[in-house]
């Protein structure tokens, strides 16, 4: 079943392969919220784990659950989602929107931040820790910049390795 939209600049941002797993999941409307989870008839609470406030859904898990939002502001991702929440309606259209308008990294770092965001929320739900949301942020950005070193290394001994190649 083919799903519209700019699939392409989901899978080329810069972020590892399981933050686009889950950006992909999120925008195919699968990812298992406590209320996706009671449309299915699982028997389980609707309230968000992690700020215990409000449903959990997509809309809030992401942009509307207060504590993840510290998490936002502490990624200096705020700025870029922020504005899209005016203009769109859907988790799915403010997810593309960034990865078809942003640069790569930016993308990246906001699928990380996703992938840390709902990391938190399982070990809510499933070992009762939780973390601030201004710590998931940090720690988020580190998580990126440690990987996209490893990242850009791993390129430079690729074209290192092709380029001795060549020239044999």
């Amino acid at each position: 079943m083919a799903v519209p939209g700019d699939w392409k600049s989901l899978w080329k941002i810069h972020t590892p392969p399981k933050a686009k797993y889950l950006l992909w999941r999120i925008c195919r409307e699968c990812l298992p919220t406590r209320a996706r989870l009671q449309e299915r008839h699982v028997n389980c609470p609707e309230v968000c784990p992690v700020c215990e406030l409000e449903i959990e859904h997509d809309w809030h898990f992401l942009f509307a659950c207060n504590d993840n939002m510290h998490a936002w502001t502490a990624a200096g991702l705020d700025a870029v989602v922020l504005p899209r929440l005016q203009q769109f309606s859907t988790v799915k259209g403010v997810i593309m929107d960034v990865c078809s308008k942003e640069d790569r990294d930016v993308a990246g770092r906001m699928a990380l931040l996703v992938w840390s965001l709902w990391n938190n929320r399982n070990n809510c739900v499933w070992n009762i820790i939780k973390e601030a949301g201004q710590q998931i942020g940090i720690k988020s950005e580190c998580m990126w910049r440690e990987w996209q070193a490893v990242a850009d290394s791993a390129q430079c001994r690729f074209r290192a390795r092709y380029n001795n190649a060549a020239i044999v």
